[in-house]
């Protein structure tokens, strides 16, 4: 067959019959790797660009509209008009800044009016009522004048890659190198000893430092290293083996009366201890690929909680640790569990929420409970322990103690001191939120003046 007009034998032409938005995804991954193997990185020019004017929407599978970056971003002014005629004509203060197909680096302009994103909102399904209960804090924050504001995060991690021609992210961060265990800047770290230990202050952590008769389990596997929320997501779980051969190394696997669990993943029925079977299934749908959902009604979806292969398993190991920590101390095989892949405390049992798509502290108390057990939970993440809250918010056989930045400040925007709890709760829900850049002498004093108190009173 003679070739068209305008082309040459030789030259292939690819065809991709698909939506839209996934047949330009495939073409363009399909281009960054042809450049990749056809062109020669030394005689490759850097080609630097700014991509704006992202749309602000985009469509599902079954045509509803859903936010493409996040819901918080502001829209270009001009286009705050065609929210309530076109939406899927608003353009987003999205901004990502490219070097050769190589994303280094993207931000936005927060949205700074209370009406816009109220209307934004609406757009995504949520009616007025829901919008102010899931973000009522955030729009009385704008309510109150919150200026324009944006933000840029720079990968220079990927620009240092790049430079030095390597094809992973490890050859150019400073991370230990774990089959080597030892870090590469100085070929240390030293061998760990009891007196090499700084002094706490609390008497709980004194009778933790037991060297003799203690019993302590960590509940850790490398299956955690393949999973991978996003390349550009803050949650890494490759830390969880890095944090282990770390302690490998410095000799904390190695102590006497101490050991290490392999993680055995929680099953259907645990995991409905505390989430609705309709969620999980959600969730298996979401892993499986399946498109037909709308996920961000579920929490799912680019931002915080992004679908990746596999994250239902890593949520049945998440939950699977905090279990069987919970069941080693229970049944006196140890004094001390530390379940490292745990801490999940935001995960609802309908919806995920910061990072977590599932509850595992919520469920292993659930177990406890069950078991007769009356449970105290210290919190000391910066964030409040939402989810964790708000499961035991009505029983007195759970106390909650959360020590966090205010939630004036941060997410998730709750655990004020007049949360005390409900019904036979009441009292049994404790937050203390601190401002922001509080030192480790307050947090300390707050620490100190509170949890010792308080857990002595429910042992008593």
């Amino acid at each position: 067959m003679p070739p068209a007009p305008g082309y040459a034998l030789g030259i292939c032409l690819l065809f991709i019959a698909d939506r839209p938005a996934l047949a330009s995804d495939i073409l363009g991954r399909l281009r960054v790797q042809l450049g990749e193997r056809l062109e020669r990185r030394a005689d490759r020019p850097w080609d630097l660009l700014f991509v704006v004017d992202f749309p602000l929407f985009e469509e599902t599978e079954n045509g509803q509209l859903t936010y493409m970056h996040m819901p918080f971003v502001a829209p270009l002014e001009e286009d705050i008009g065609l929210l309530s005629t076109q939406p899927r004509q608003v353009r987003a203060t999205h901004y990502d800044l490219v070097l050769n197909g190589v994303e280094l680096g993207s931000g936005s302009l927060r949205n700074h009016r209370s009406d816009v994103q109220l209307q934004i909102l609406e757009i995504l399904g949520y009616s007025e009522a829901q919008a102010r209960e899931r973000f009522g804090f955030m729009l009385e924050a704008l309510d109150t004048g919150a200026p324009p504001h944006g933000g840029f995060a720079f990968g220079f991690d990927r620009l240092c890659l790049m430079l030095a021609g390597g094809d992973s992210l490890r050859d150019v961060i400073a991370f230990p190198k774990p089959s080597a265990r030892r870090i590469s800047s100085c070929s240390r770290p030293t061998r760990w000893s009891p007196s090499s230990c700084v002094s706490w202050v609390y008497g709980y952590a004194k009778a933790l430092r037991k060297e003799a008769g203690m019993h302590s389990a960590l509940i850790y596997t490398d299956a955690y290293v393949n999973y991978q929320y996003s390349d550009s997501h803050p949650l890494k779980p490759y830390r969880l083996r890095l944090t282990h051969a770390l302690m490998q190394h410095y000799g904390l696997l190695q102590l006497p009366h101490s050991g290490v669990r392999e993680t055995i993943p929680a099953t259907q029925e645990e995991l409905e201890l505390f989430h609705t079977p309709a969620y999980l299934g959600v969730l298996r749908a979401a892993d499986a690929g399946k498109r037909t959902i709308p996920y961000d009604r579920y929490g799912l979806g680019p931002g915080d909680n992004p679908i990746f292969p596999g994250m239902y398993v890593w949520s049945q190991l998440c939950v699977g640790g905090a279990l069987q920590a919970a069941r080693l101390v229970t049944s006196g095989e140890v004094d001390v569990a530390f379940h490292i892949a745990g801490g999940l405390h935001h995960g609802m049992p309908d919806h995920a929420s910061g990072f977590c798509y599932v509850n595992d502290l919520a469920i292993a108390i659930t177990a406890l409970i069950q078991q007769g057990y009356r449970v105290a939970y210290i919190d000391v993440d910066v964030h409040h322990g939402d989810g964790v809250q708000a499961a035991f918010y009505d029983t007195d056989q759970v106390l909650t103690i959360s020590l966090h930045e205010s939630g004036r400040f941060l997410f998730p925007g709750t655990g004020f001191v007049e949360e005390i709890g409900v019904g036979k709760g009441q009292g049994y829900a404790v937050n203390l939120p601190f401002p922001p850049g509080t030192d480790d002498a307050l947090f300390s004093e707050g620490f100190t003046a509170i949890v010792p108190p308080l857990v002595e009173a429910l042992q008593a």
